[in-house]
């Protein structure tokens, strides 16, 4: 098997033990000006008023498809454009109306005290203490789409294991366990970031007869306890639920997420809705997912492809 990364979406960190730094640094109350590769932001049309700024952690391909689908949804407006570096400090202009950041260093970029700030990929982000309204992109649908769509590839399955380790990932648990409930599928949850408490929990038999699911959780999914799920899935035919297609394809069973350009997509509309003065909720969830089966994982578990009762999903080797 080719080497994992250690996280599924971009990150700047290298080491797993980055993942405890950089949810610290986030949640502290200061608004940190990062640096950007150029003092001269690129717009997309010269001589427009630069309304929305796009602001990406890095040149990594997730963020640039997420910035590809904010711009065909916003065809025809200007937007600046940055993405974070270490040499050249740049401050965003005043008449900057909304901030779209992918990842959660460029989320920290200080923003003009009326703008308001889209936020997208990034995942174990806390809320803020700046004034900005914010609005999140979120990487999951909503809980009870999440639950209805495990049913939908596992119709008999009666008990779902979901390991969790940021406070952001909380609520989220809550409203899959209550949405389970309703559909009849138990939702056991057990929050870690520790790779041996995690193999621990895993040998007590916990996920006998279940599946797991695993949120896009970057203090929990780093390369070692990725290959201890993985593992455990592979050893036990347990069904392994993971938030990005990159992981069906190193050894998950399945991936219910949507693309990076949907996310774009999805910033780019509630762009529009807030230029245009119309409503926006502060939690945005897809609604238009991909849905990727690993196939050998799949069979090895025991799923039967041919039962599966929905559509559009898309099969890897």
């Amino acid at each position: 098997m080719p080497e994992l990364p250690v996280s599924p979406w971009p990150n700047n960190a290298a080491k797993p033990m980055s993942y405890r730094q950089n949810a610290n640094f986030i949640s502290t109350a200061a608004a940190v000006l990062f640096m950007f590769q150029s003092g001269r932001p690129t717009p997309a049309r010269a001589g427009e008023a630069p309304l929305i700024a796009a602001i990406l952690s890095s040149e990594l391909t997730p963020y640039q498809k997420a910035r590809q689908g904010l711009e065909k949804t916003l065809a025809g407006r200007a937007i600046l454009r940055y993405t974070l570096a270490k040499d050249t400090e740049t401050i965003l202009p005043q008449n900057i109306r909304i901030a779209v950041t992918f990842g959660a260093r460029a989320a920290q970029t200080a923003l003009p005290g009326k703008t308001a700030h889209i936020i997208a990929i990034a995942p174990a982000m806390l809320p803020t203490p700046r004034a900005n309204r914010e609005i999140r992109i979120e990487m999951l649908p909503e809980a009870g789409e999440m639950v209805a769509r495990i049913r939908g590839i596992q119709p008999e399955l009666r008990v779902l294991v979901a390991f969790w380790a940021s406070e952001t990932s909380r609520d989220y648990i809550k409203q899959m366990t209550d949405s389970g409930r309703t559909a009849g599928l138990e939702v056991r949850s057990y929050q870690t970031a520790d790779g041996s408490v995690l193999s621990s929990a895993l040998r007590t038999g916990v996920v006998i007869g279940s599946s797991i699911w695993i949120p896009p959780d970057p203090l929990l999914i780093n390369s070692e306890n990725f290959e201890i799920l993985r593992g455990y899935s592979v050893k036990n035919s347990v069904p392994l639920y993971v938030p990005t297609e990159g992981l069906a394809g190193n050894g998950g069973t399945v991936s219910i997420a949507p693309s990076f350009e949907e996310i774009g997509r999805l910033a780019g509309e509630a762009s529009i809705s807030l230029l245009e003065g119309r409503s926006v909720p502060d939690n945005i969830y897809p609604e238009k997912l991909e849905i990727v089966i690993n196939a050998a994982s799949a069979r090895q578990c025991g799923i039967d492809l041919s039962g599966i009762k929905i559509p559009g999903f898309r099969l890897i080797r």
